[in-house]
C-alpha cells in the first residue's frame, strides 16, 4: 500500500510521515500512535519512556567523538487537528489520511494533513534512524494533546531530561526562527435551557464558506467566526430558536455553523447579512443556505431560553482582545469561540490567549464574571504559561549563524501569538535555552493545510548540519 511519496527525498522522512498518516491520531486518539514510535524505538534499540500522561521520550547515544557533548532536546507533539470538508468520507478517528502530491507541495484531500505535528515526528525518526549522521546525545520528545492545551507537556515529569538546549519543531515558516509564544487556557461555559414541544415549519440556516484557521492568527478582523455570525444574524431575527452548532475544536476559529429557526420569507436579511461580512472581513467565500422545512415534529427553546442563549452568543468577547502596543500589529491577547452546542444546555468551548501570563488571568477573569451575570458555570482547563522571549540565546546565534552560511540570508527571529511547548518545558527545565522552527506549510489546521517538499528538503539538509554543530 501506498501513496504518492515512493522517491522523494529524504526518503526516511517521507517513509515516516507517510506511515504516521495511515494511523489515526488527532488529540484524545493518540494511543495507537504512541504504540508505533515506542515500536520503532524497539526495533532500533533506543531507550524509551513512555509516561502516564501518554508523553513518549526517546533516547539515543552521542555518535562518534560527540559521546560526551551536552545532549539535545528534539521536541513535537503526537496529536493533530483533525478538520474535514462536508463531503468528505473519511471517518479521522479510523481512517488514513489521504496523502496527494501535486508539483511541490504535499496535502491530505478533504482532510488536514496532519503537517503539525507529523513533520516533527516524521524528522525525528528519520534522525534516529540514521546512523552516519555526527550528533550529540538526544532526548525526543513527543508529546501527548499538545493541541488542546498541552496537556502532555503540562502533566510531564521531564527530570529525566538532562538537556537545556531544545529545538521544538512546531512552526512552519521556513527561515523564521521563534523564540517566545503566548499562554493560553481553555474555558468552557455552560447554561441549563428548557425546551418545549413543537410542530409545524422551520428554517433551517447555514453560514458556510469562511476561510477559518489556527486561532493564534485567524482572529483577526479579517476572519470571520461561523459561530459569531451566526449568534449576530439570529439576533437581528428575532425568531425562536430550535438548534445550534457550530465549530469542531476550540483553538480553530469554526468556518460553518448551522442553526434552525421559527420564520419564514428570511433570505433577504440573511444575505444582507452574508454581504456585511464580506464588507469587514476578506471572506470572498462566505455564504449562507437558507432551507424552509414545511413540517417538523421537534421542540424549541422556551421564550425566556431562546433570548439567553442568543444574548450570550452575541456578547461573549471574542476574536483579538489586545494588541501590543510596541508592535501594533501583533496580537497580544486574543479570544475564540470555538465550539458551540445546544443540548439540554448551551455549552460554549472557547480559548484564552496571551503572551503575558498577567493579561491572560484578566481575560479569563472576565469570562467569569460574564459567567456569572449570565447564569452560566464557568470552568477552565489546560491552562499553560507563556514562553518569554529570551535576549541572551546561545543555541539561537548558533542556529542564525549556521542559517546564514548555508542559505546567504539572515533567519527572521519573532515571538508569536501560538501556544508552543517552550513555556511548558522552561517551567519546569530551569536555564532552558528553546527555539522553535520549521519547513514551510501553509493554512495548518484547515482542510487547506499543505506542505511545501522542496523546504522540507532544504529543513532537513539545515537539521543535520545543526546537529553536528551542536
Amino acid at each position: 500500500m501506498g501513496y504518492k511519496l515512493k522517491g522523494l527525498e529524504p526518503q526516511a522522512f517521507f517513509k515516516y510521515f507517510e506511515e504516521i498518516s495511515r494511523i489515526p491520531h488527532g488529540s484524545g486518539n493518540t494511543e495507537a500512535i504512541a504504540d508505533y514510535l515506542i515500536a520503532f524505538a524497539q526495533s532500533h534499540s533506543l531507550r524509551y519512556h513512555r509516561d502516564e500522561a501518554g508523553n513518549v521520550v526517546i533516547f539515543k547515544d552521542g555518535t562518534a567523538g560527540y559521546e560526551n557533548k551536552n545532549p539535545v532536546i528534539l521536541q513535537g507533539h503526537m496529536d493533530m487537528v483533525c478538520q474535514k470538508d462536508a463531503d468528505c468520507p473519511l471517518d479521522m478517528k479510523r481512517d488514513p489520511l489521504e496523502l496527494t502530491v501535486e508539483g511541490d507541495i504535499l496535502s491530505a484531500k478533504g482532510t488536514t494533513l496532519g503537517a503539525d505535528d507529523g513533520i516533527a515526528m516524521a524528522l525525528y525518526l528519520a534522525v534516529l534512524e540514521d546512523d552516519t549522521m555526527p550528533h550529540p546525545p538526544l532526548e525526543v520528545v513527543l508529546t501527548n494533546d499538545e493541541e488542546i492545551g498541552l496537556i502532555g507537556a503540562s502533566a510531564m515529569d521531564m527530570s529525566m531530561l538532562k538537556g537545556r538546549r531544545m529545538l521544538n519543531i512546531d512552526t512552519f515558516a521556513e527561515g523564521v526562527f521563534t523564540a517566545g509564544s503566548a499562554g493560553g487556557a481553555y474555558v468552557t461555559l455552560e447554561m441549563p435551557v428548557q425546551w418545549q414541544d413543537y410542530e409545524g415549519p422551520v428554517a433551517q440556516l447555514k453560514i458556510s464558506g469562511l476561510r477559518g484557521g489556527h486561532s493564534a492568527g485567524a482572529v483577526t478582523p479579517d476572519f470571520a467566526n461561523a459561530d459569531k455570525e451566526m449568534a449576530l444574524l439570529l439576533q437581528k431575527l428575532g425568531a425562536p430558536l430550535v438548534s445550534f452548532a457550530g465549530g469542531t475544536a476550540g483553538n480553530a476559529v469554526p468556518r460553518e455553523c448551522t442553526a434552525q429557526i421559527l420564520a419564514t420569507d428570511i433570505d433577504a436579511v440573511c444575505q444582507d447579512h452574508i454581504a456585511g461580512i464580506k464588507a469587514r472581513c476578506n471572506e470572498p467565500g462566505a455564504q449562507i443556505a437558507v432551507t424552509y422545512l414545511p413540517s417538523v415534529k421537534t421542540r424549541i427553546l422556551t421564550e425566556e431560553s431562546g433570548k439567553m442563549v442568543i444574548s450570550i452568543l452575541a456578547n461573549i468577547p471574542n476574536a483579538v482582545q489586545e494588541w501590543n502596543p510596541n508592535n501594533p500589529k501583533q496580537i497580544l491577547t486574543s479570544l475564540n469561540l470555538g465550539v458551540v452546542t445546544l443540548d439540554e444546555k448551551l455549552r460554549l468551548l472557547t480559548y484564552v490567549r496571551s503572551n503575558l501570563n498577567s493579561h491572560r488571568q484578566e481575560l479569563q477573569d472576565r469570562l467569569k464574571a460574564f459567567a456569572a451575570e449570565n447564569s452560566c458555570t464557568y470552568e477552565e482547563s489546560g491552562v499553560f504559561s507563556a514562553w518569554e522571549f529570551r535576549e541572551d540565546s546561545p543555541l539561537r546565534e548558533t542556529m542564525s549563524r549556521l542559517f546564514l552560511e548555508k542559505f546567504g540570508k539572515e533567519p527572521t527571529v519573532r515571538v508569536i501569538h501560538a501556544g508552543l511547548e517552550g513555556g511548558a518545558f522552561g517551567d519546569k527545565l530551569p536555564g532552558l535555552d528553546c527555539v522553535s522552527t520549521g519547513p514551510q506549510a501553509y493554512d495548518v489546521h484547515t482542510t487547506r493545510e499543505r506542505m511545501e517538499i522542496s523546504s522540507l528538503q532544504r529543513f532537513y539538509s539545515y537539521l543535520g548540519d545543526l546537529l553536528m554543530e551542536l
